[in-house]
């Protein structure tokens, strides 16, 4: 699950601050989610850290760690899309 509140840049950040040596674009948020979701998330470049698979490693997701590379085609082309009632923000799902 990739939550588009840790990926997508938020509009109180520019692209500038997320275009460092620690960062690697993995993406472009689809202004399609959108529509589907019925909300307004700014279209922006969507970035991960160089240092996710540490975290991942320590955080004992070793497991996802398969996926890693798979996020672009994930945030391109998710197998679902929705609102977690039960939770604050919006998941993109793959």
């Amino acid at each position: 699950m990739i939550s588009v509140g840790e990926y997508v840049n938020k509009s109180e950040f520019s692209n500038e601050d997320f275009m460092d040596n620690n960062s690697l674009k993995v993406g472009k948020y689809n202004p399609i989610f959108n529509t589907i979701l019925g909300i307004n998330i700014e279209i922006k470049d969507i970035y991960r850290s160089k240092g996710l698979p540490a975290h991942m490693l320590k955080s004992k997701h070793a497991k996802c760690l398969k996926y890693i590379d798979h996020r672009p085609d994930i945030i391109n082309s998710p197998d679902y899309i929705g609102i977690n009632l039960n939770e604050n923000g919006t998941k993109i799902m793959s």
